[in-house]
């Protein structure tokens, strides 16, 4: 990375707003706390690649500039009696950290003086690793978006001030720290029908890496080329590749099957695709609000042809998405949470339980998670200091593979994040692209490289 001096310090850094001292962990956080371990970190990556190398002074100081912006994460992750909860920092912000080929690994996000998300910069990347203890992917694009800025300000350009976007010198709204999972529970008297549990799905069956290592597998694809692609099975740019990745995993399952005699068993195949909340109930918060859905097929029932999987996605998708169906799932997850025998339940107590809850209802219920952070905004001044952004899913030993994206201006950046030592699914998702006609560039974190992917 390079050095050098801020070029411009123009707005005055205003004294933090009124905060509370500590706050309890959202409904959705609540149970990261009792699955950290060395291969389960908690923490997803946001990436910004810029044309040219890092100033790290510059990057400091974007960093010192826009925390009391951010009270909220400005926070440290303490153990309670009955809960964990987060609690205000004594270290104004976190330093800027140097790279490490295995994102989001090695983390200690608990105890005094450290943050549950960190910086980090190598070469022409900017990145910033978050624990889903404190945000989600929205609220963390926000916090990377708002620092960027910062740092093209800091380079001396001005930059126009954009909706959604916070600014250094603005005071922080209240409802940006609420947890809006407790405000949109449904009150019904005669109680609510139950969410069925699914059962176990297929998963890709490869040994997993050493523990610490974490391989991230990243596509470059043009954005209206592969909507184009969507739009003609008449789907969305989520759907279209939640249909894509669930041909692959069926045609990964018959090979498996095959390779068996045609004894191995036959599994349902199912994503799970976090939804953002916000939108559909108003709330601005910057902790986590999202829940999933899970389109998927049951391959006991036949091979599904493409055209199928891009229906039985859609219109899943649909009804999943409606509020009704969102409230239903929100208070079966709140008031689980604000049950009396919960509430008095010791915390080593509780890290055991929901370690067994996880067990039988996480990641083992779905084949991969999907996460699409849609089109990342910055000030038009800002945009000529960047080529691309990367999104790369949190670490899972379950499912081993996850597949996230996000897109800036005409490039869709396509990650699969892996503890598996295969990479079959990442080959067979790029060239089912490729296939169509889609010019794909591969780059990896294993080497730091760019490679051309099948004649492109």
């Amino acid at each position: 990375m390079g050095a050098g001096e801020p070029a411009v310090t123009t707005d005055p850094v205003p004294a933090p707003e009124p905060y509370p001292g500590w706050l309890g962990l959202d409904n959705s956080a609540k149970i990261w706390p009792a699955l950290l371990s060395p291969r389960h970190s908690t923490m997803f990556r946001l990436t910004a690649c810029l044309a040219e190398p890092v100033r790290l002074l510059w990057l400091e100081k974007a960093l010192s500039d826009i925390a009391s912006r951010f009270p909220y994460f400005q926070v440290q992750l303490r153990r309670g009696v009955f809960w964990c909860y987060l609690e205000r920092n004594s270290v104004a912000s976190p330093s800027v950290e140097a790279d490490s080929v295995n994102p989001c690994m090695n983390a200690e996000l608990i105890g005094r003086g450290r943050f549950p998300f960190r910086v980090r910069a190598f070469n022409t990347r900017i990145s910033v690793e978050f624990s889903h203890m404190l945000t989600d992917g929205t609220g963390a694009l926000t916090f990377l978006r708002a620092l960027v800025t910062r740092y093209v300000e800091l380079s001396g350009v001005a930059c126009s001030r954009i909706e959604g976007l916070p600014h250094v010198g603005e005071p922080v709204d209240p409802r940006e720290w609420e947890d809006s999972y407790q405000s949109a529970i449904v009150d019904s008297p005669s109680g609510l029908p139950g969410v069925p549990t699914p059962e176990s799905a297929y998963r890709v069956p490869s040994p997993l890496l050493p523990a610490g290592a974490y391989r991230v597998i990243s596509g470059l694809v043009p954005v209206k080329e592969i909507l184009a692609l969507a739009r003609d099975h008449g789907v969305s740019l989520t759907e279209y590749v939640a249909a894509v990745l669930l041909s692959c995993l069926q045609d990964m399952q018959e090979r498996d099957v095959a390779a068996q005699g045609g004894r191995g068993r036959v599994r349902p195949i199912r994503l799970t695709v976090p939804v953002n909340l916000r939108p559909l109930f108003g709330s601005r918060t910057m902790r986590n609000f999202f829940l999933f859905v899970d389109p998927g097929i049951d391959p006991r029932l036949g091979r599904y042809s493409f055209e199928e999987l891009t229906e039985q996605v859609h219109h899943h998708m649909r009804f999943s998405l409606q509020e009704k169906h969102m409230r239903r799932l929100i208070t079966r997850n709140v008031r689980g949470e604000r049950s009396v025998l919960n509430r008095l339940m010791p915390a080593f107590v509780k890290d055991v339980v929901l370690q067994v809850v996880f067990h039988f209802l996480g990641d083992r219920r779905y084949s991969l998670g999907l996460s699409n952070l849609g089109r990342v905004e910055l000030p038009p001044e800002a945009a000529p200091a960047f080529t691309h952004w990367v999104l790369v899913p949190p670490p899972s030993p379950v499912s081993k593979v996850n597949c996230a994206m996000l897109s800036w201006q005409d490039t869709l950046c396509i990650s699969f994040g892996s503890m598996a030592r295969e990479t079959r699914l990442e080959r067979d998702f790029f060239r089912f692209l490729s296939a169509r006609g889609l010019p794909v560039y591969v780059e990896s974190n294993a080497d730091w490289c760019e490679h051309r992917v099948g004649g492109s």
